[in-house]
């Protein structure tokens, strides 16, 4: 997540408004997004041990569930969207290599359609590609970084 403001730094003049706000956005739905995994890892295991029905809608937890399920609904597709629209200010500005915006927006539908099914290559394809993607634009960055440096 914090990689992202080293992303956008040397792109954010020639990204202009458009890229100032997808950054706004895939910046606060990559932290729902984590925050997301963090809930996953930590509170859920314990949330089904002490209260089931919370988890499961049946019950008193009804209520809980519906917001946990808008929760869990929403923070994913808001991060794939915000990568698309941050793929498509990065293409836009032109500071990066255009093949690395082009794979960023590639790799979210991708991810998004394909079969999900757990431990299956074809459901990590999709996670690869906008994985290298973004690992590209930070190798990118800190190259042009460096080279301002040094200069």
């Amino acid at each position: 997540m914090w990689a992202l403001i080293g992303i956008y730094g040397p792109q954010s003049r020639a990204a202009g408004t458009f890229g100032l706000w997808t950054f706004v956005v895939v910046f606060l739905c990559t932290a729902l997004a984590v925050g997301n995994v963090w809930a996953e890892v930590f509170v859920y295991p314990t949330l089904a041990q002490v209260a089931p029905d919370m988890l499961s809608g049946a019950g008193f937890g009804t209520e809980a569930s519906v917001y946990m399920s808008a929760g869990l609904s929403l923070s994913y597709p808001l991060f794939f969207l915000g990568l698309v629209l941050f793929g498509a200010a990065t293409l836009w500005a032109g500071v990066y290599p255009r093949w690395i915006a082009v794979l960023l927006i590639i790799g979210i539908p991708v991810t998004m359609f394909l079969d999900p099914t757990a431990g299956t290559f074809q459901e990590s394809i999709g996670q690869m590609l906008w994985g290298f993607a973004v690992a590209a634009l930070g190798f990118y960055a800190l190259r042009r970084a460096s080279s301002t440096i040094s200069s």
